[in-house]
C-alpha cells in the first residue's frame, strides 16, 4: 500500500531520469561542441580547490565543478541531476508539512520540472543549482526537526545561515526565508520573528564585508544567482533559473497566506458558533450546533463504503495521478527541447569522436545550419559519398567555414585537425580555450597537435593538467608514458598522419577555401581529403575549368573511381569547351551525355521560364549536378 502511494513519485522521477538521458542527452552539455559557455573546469589538487576559499559560495561551485564531470557519461550526469532536483523537490514539501500544508504537497513538483526545461534548452547552470540543492537538503533537514525554544532556534538560524553564506553563498536564502514563514505561522516573540529578516541582510554585509574584503555592490550584486553564472542577458534560461531560485520562497507565502484564510474562516465560524444571534442572515448553523426544532436537521452518516469500492477509488486516483505526473514530465521536454541546437552538438559529438555514419545521418535533419552542414560535408566525406552527392551548404565557402561572420573557432579546429592543417587546427584550439574555456577534449587536441610540431615541452604541459581531469587522466598519464619512451613518437599513428599532411609554409594573407586546400596538396599529394574537398569545391563554385584542370591528381589515388556526379560535371565541361578535355583521371558515360541532352530540350521548353522548369523538373532531376548548375543560385 505505501508502495502505490509513493508510486507517482517513483513514475515522475523515472521519467525525469530517462528525459535527461535519452532525450535531452546531457552529455551534449560536456562535449560543448563549440556552443555552450561557462562550462566549469575541475582539476584535483589542493592548488585548484584553494582557489574557491576566497569569496561567498565558493564551496559549493567547488562541487558543482566536480559534479558537473559527470556530464562526460550522460547517465551518470542524468542522475546527479535527477538527484538534485529530488532534493529541491523533498525541501519544498518539507517547507510545506511544516507550514501546515501537506496536501499542497504537489506543488514540489514543479521545481524539477523547471530544472527540466533549463536543461532541455541546454542552458548549463550548475553553480547555482548545486549550491541550490545543498540548501535544499540543509533546510529539509533542519525545518523537519521537532520545535524546540526560541534561544535554541534563534542560535541554530544563525548558525546555519552564517555557514550557508559561506559555502553557497545567495542561496542561504532559500533557508532564511522559509524559516521567516514559519517564525510568522507559529506563536513566536517578535525578536524571533524578525531576525531571519535581521539575518538575511546584515549576514552578507558583516561576512563579505569583514571576511571576504567584498564592496557593497559585490555584496548585493552576489545575492543575485545570475550574478554568481555570470549572465548579464535576460534569457530564457535565465528566467527559468530565477523562478527555480524563487520557488520554495513562494510555495511557502501561498501556504502561509492559504493558512492565515482557513484561520479566518475557523475564527469566524467560531464566533457565529457561540453567539447565534451574530449569525449573518441566512446563513446555517454547524450540524452540530442546531436545534431539534431547525428546520434543516443533520443527516445522518452514510454507511461505511465497501472495502472493494474503496481500494479500486484508491487505485484509480493513484492511476490518474501516475498518469498525470508522467504527461507533466514529457509535456515539459517536448515544449521546451531545442531541436535545432541538440542536432547541433549531436552531429558536432559524432564528428569529433570519429562516428561518421551516426553524423552523417543526424546532419540530414538540419541542412540549412553551416555549421551542420560542415560537419554533413566531413562526415559525407569519411562515410565515402562526397563523391556521389553534393553537400547541403549554403554557399562553396561554408566548406572550411571561413566565412568570417560565423562563430566557428570550434568546427574549424576539428576540420583543420582532421584535413591535416597542423599550424591552423593550433590557431582555432588556442582560441577555442579562449572562448569556451579549458575543456579536456580541447586540451587533448592540444596536446597532440603541439607533439606533431615538435613542441614536445608544450604537449607535456598539457598532458601533465589532463592528468588532473576525472575521466582523463588515465589516458593522459599512458600518454606520458609513451612519450617518455618513444621521444620521436614513430609508433603514434595520429601524429605521424599531421606531420606527413602539414604544410611546410604559411602565408602572411588569410587564405580562402580553394588557396587552403590547394596548400594542403602541394604539402601532400597523397591528401585524398584535401583532394576531394577541393574538387567539391569546384562543383559547388560551378568552376568547371577549375574541376577538369585538377582532375589529374585522381590518377595517384588507387583505385579511384569517378562518380556520376563527377560525370555529368565532365559532360557539362565538354559541352561548354571548345577544345577536348584531358580525361584521363575519368570518362563521360553515354548516360550522362544523355540525360544532359534531356534536359538541355526540357528546359529549352519551358521558353527561358527557370523558375517553372525547376519546378517541373525536381522530382526527376534534383539528384543531378545539371539541376544544382542551372537552377543553384
Amino acid at each position: 500500500m505505501r508502495f502505490a502511494t509513493n508510486l507517482p513519485i517513483v513514475l515522475f522521477y523515472g521519467a525525469l531520469y530517462c528525459c535527461l538521458w535519452l532525450w535531452v542527452d546531457v552529455g551534449l552539455i560536456y562535449h560543448c561542441g563549440g556552443r555552450i559557455r561557462r562550462f566549469p573546469a575541475f582539476y584535483w589538487g589542493w592548488d585548484f580547490f584553494r582557489g574557491f576559499l576566497s569569496y561567498p559560495g565558493g564551496l559549493s561551485e567547488y562541487l558543482a565543478a566536480m559534479l558537473a564531470q559527470s556530464l562526460c557519461c550522460s547517465w551518470l550526469g542524468a542522475l546527479g541531476l535527477t538527484v538534485q532536483a529530488g532534493l529541491i523537490h523533498w525541501c519544498a514539501r518539507t517547507c510545506l508539512a511544516v507550514l501546515g500544508s501537506p496536501r499542497l504537497g504537489w506543488l514540489g513538483f514543479g521545481a524539477p520540472l523547471l530544472l527540466l526545461a533549463l536543461y532541455s534548452g541546454y542552458a548549463h547552470y550548475s553553480e547555482p543549482i548545486t549550491a541550490l540543492a545543498v540548501v535544499a537538503l540543509v533546510a529539509g533537514l533542519c525545518l523537519g526537526w521537532p520545535r524546540s525554544g526560541p534561544g535554541v532556534r534563534a542560535a541554530t538560524m544563525a548558525t546555519l545561515a552564517l555557514g550557508l553564506y559561506m559555502a553557497a553563498g545567495s542561496a542561504f536564502l532559500i533557508l532564511v526565508l522559509p524559516w521567516a514563514v514559519l517564525e510568522q505561522r507559529k506563536r513566536s516573540p517578535w525578536a524571533l520573528k524578525g531576525l531571519p529578516f535581521l539575518l538575511a541582510a546584515g549576514v552578507p554585509l558583516a561576512l563579505g564585508r569583514l571576511v571576504y574584503g567584498l564592496g557593497p555592490g559585490e555584496i548585493w550584486e552576489g545575492l543575485l544567482p545570475i550574478a554568481r553564472s555570470a549572465d548579464r542577458v535576460v534569457s530564457r534560461g535565465t528566467l527559468l533559473l530565477l523562478a527555480l531560485y524563487s520557488f520554495i520562497p513562494l510555495a511557502c507565502l501561498f501556504a502561509l497566506l492559504r493558512a492565515r484564510i482557513a484561520d479566518c474562516r475557523a475564527r469566524r465560524a467560531e464566533l457565529q458558533a457561540s453567539d447565534p444571534e451574530q449569525r449573518a442572515p441566512g446563513l446555517k448553523a454547524p450540524l452540530g450546533l442546531r436545534k431539534p426544532g431547525d428546520k434543516h436537521r443533520a443527516t445522518p452518516k452514510a454507511d461505511n463504503p465497501i472495502p472493494g469500492r474503496r481500494t479500486f477509488a484508491r487505485g484509480g486516483r493513484w492511476a490518474l495521478e501516475a498518469i498525470g505526473v508522467l504527461s507533466a514530465v514529457v509535456g515539459v521536454v517536448g515544449a521546451t527541447l531545442d531541436h535545432p541546437l541538440r542536432t547541433e552538438l549531436l552531429v558536432d559529438y559524432y564528428c569529433w569522436n570519429r562516428q561518421w555514419p551516426e553524423a552523417l545521418a543526424a546532419a540530414r535533419r538540419a541542412p540549412q545550419n553551416p555549421h551542420v552542414a560542415c560537419a554533413g560535408a566531413q562526415a559525407a566525406y569519411h562515410a565515402g559519398t562526397l563523391l556521389w552527392e553534393l553537400p547541403s551548404v549554403l554557399k562553396p565557402e561554408d566548406l572550411l567555414l571561413l566565412d568570417e561572420r560565423l562563430s566557428a573557432d570550434w568546427r574549424k579546429s576539428d576540420l583543420c585537425f582532421d584535413l591535416g592543417y597542423a599550424n591552423m587546427a593550433l590557431h582555432f584550439l588556442t582560441e577555442s580555450v579562449e572562448v569556451w574555456g579549458e575543456r579536456p577534449m580541447l586540451l587533448e587536441r592540444l596536446a597532440t597537435v603541439n607533439l606533431a610540431l615538435g613542441n614536445l615541452e608544450t604537449a607535456r604541459v598539457f598532458l601533465n593538467v589532463l592528468a588532473r581531469c576525472p575521466f582523463h587522466s588515465r589516458q593522459a598519464r599512458n600518454s606520458l608514458a609513451r612519450l617518455e619512451s618513444d621521444p620521436t613518437l614513430a609508433q603514434d599513428g595520429e601524429v605521424q598522419r599531421l606531420r606527413s599532411r602539414m604544410p611546410r609554409r604559411d602565408s602572411v594573407l588569410r587564405l580562402r577555401t580553394k588557396e587552403t586546400l590547394l596548400l594542403l596538396l602541394q604539402a601532400n599529394r597523397q591528401n585524398r581529403m584535401a583532394f576531394e574537398y577541393l574538387m567539391c569545391y569546384y562543383l559547388l563554385s560551378k568552376d568547371l575549368r577549375g574541376f577538369v584542370q585538377r582532375l589529374p591528381l585522381a590518377d595517384g589515388f588507387a583505385g579511384f573511381t569517378p562518380s556520376p556526379l563527377w560525370e555529368e560535371a565532365l559532360a557539362l565541361a565538354a559541352k561548354r569547351s571548345a577544345r577536348p578535355l584531358n580525361l584521363r583521371a575519368g570518362t563521360i558515360s553515354r548516360q550522362a551525355q544523355l540525360r544532359l541532352e534531356a534536359m538541355s530540350r526540357a528546359i529549352e521548353a519551358f521558353g527561358g521560364n527557370n523558375q517553372l522548369a525547376q519546378t517541373a523538373l525536381r522530382a526527376e532531376y534534383e539528384k543531378t549536378y545539371y539541376y544544382y548548375y542551372f537552377f543553384h543560385p
